[in-house]
């Protein structure tokens, strides 16, 4: 799932606008857990952290609030590539959530991701996910 590009009035290129019918059913698999913001550094490798703070904001237009801990080291590497995704982590997935929740390097070690043809980072077996 992908949504609006926000600076599309200020000379970006425009990316297809969501399906609200999408965006509510992707929304709707989030009551309350954890989930991953992932994206790339600026050296190609894939960078995340784990965050709970997170919500829907607005159908319409369609928009996600996230809050990414004050201390994260990993967030402003994700922030600097302009994108990153949201997964929301299935139950059995708590190796994925110690894993990108510790500090350090290579969080990535052991955990199985792929990047979709449009650029995001998707956590494998994630039971949903927004870019």
């Amino acid at each position: 799932m992908t949504a609006t590009d926000a600076n599309a009035g200020a000379g970006t290129s425009v990316r297809p606008a969501i399906d609200p019918a999408d965006f509510r059913a992707t929304l709707s698999r989030f009551c309350s857990g954890v989930t991953v913001l992932a994206g790339f550094g600026e050296d190609g490798a894939p960078v995340g952290l784990t965050c709970q703070s997170f919500t829907s904001l607005s159908l319409t237009p369609p928009l996600v609030l996230v809050c990414p801990g004050r201390n994260s080291t990993s967030w402003p590497r994700i922030g600097r590539s302009g994108r990153f995704s949201v997964n929301v982590l299935a139950q059995d997935q708590q190796n994925v959530c110690s894993a990108l929740g510790r500090s350090g390097p290579d969080k990535f070690t052991g955990v199985r991701w792929r990047r979709t043809d449009r650029g995001a980072l998707v956590i494998d077996g994630a039971i949903a996910w927004m870019d």
